[in-house]
């Protein structure tokens, strides 16, 4: 009874509680036993993982901008810029009109499009950024929930060049409607640049002709990504 008694103790001792593991996105649940060097290992399914530069779904009725969503912003947009100039983003962006017959179209086509970057900001009277597409996070290596709490006057280096040539931009923008062919430096999410290189920039209404903001259209193939805002 006396041995029992000490050893009772000691054994509780060596039951642990469960363990719980993550590597590679796999998770187990270990349960370490009472006996010295036994595991049992039950691996559970993959950690879903949300790509750097992804967008919010087409379905997120959570995501507004301007009180409008994602596809209705990006309508928007197109329509403005055409009515200003006569070519639209799909034209831009070389889609055909036969290629654009629903709301997902235009999100497959233009909001999760990788080449042509097309961003936007509000009508804030510091403006904020409210929308970019893959190519835009991309470019600007940013997350969604990055890029739309950025104020637009930040994606020029501060008392720079590049500051008062974009600040006469957007008067430009603002007096004449839009801009074709619009160049200059900005800045990116990991300290490097990217070289704007003709860009058209406009001023976006809806369908009252309510002033919504300005956006901007670039291939960023043609836009290189410098070390420093002096390298040629």
């Amino acid at each position: 009874t006396f041995l029992l008694l000490f050893f009772l103790p000691l054994t509780n001792a060596l039951i642990l509680p469960n363990v719980t593991w993550r590597n590679r996105g796999i998770t187990a649940s270990i349960a370490k036993s009472t006996t010295f060097g036994h595991r049992e290992a039950r691996p559970g399914p993959p950690s879903p993982r949300k790509p750097l530069f992804a967008l919010p779904s087409i379905a997120d009725d959570d995501v507004k901008i301007g009180g409008r969503d994602i596809v209705s912003h990006v309508t928007l947009l197109h329509d403005s810029l055409k009515k200003l100039t006569g070519m639209g983003l799909y034209e831009r962006m070389r889609i055909s009109d036969e290629a654009i017959k629903s709301k997902s179209d235009i999100y497959n086509y233009i909001c999760l499009n990788d080449r042509f970057v097309l961003i936007s900001h509000g009508t804030e009277e510091d403006p904020i950024y409210n929308f970019g597409n893959v190519a835009c996070l991309e470019a600007f290596v940013r997350t969604w929930d990055d890029l739309i709490t950025i104020p637009s006057r930040e994606s020029v280096v501060f008392q720079s060049t590049d500051e008062e040539l974009r600040k006469e931009l957007m008067r430009k923008v603002t007096n004449d409607g839009y801009v074709e062919g619009a160049t200059g430096i900005r800045v990116r999410g990991d300290g490097k640049f990217i070289r704007l290189v003709d860009a058209v920039v406009w001023n976006c209404y809806d369908g009252d002709g309510t002033y919504s903001g300005q956006a901007a259209l670039f291939d960023k193939e043609k836009c290189p990504i410098l070390s420093s805002i002096d390298e040629e």
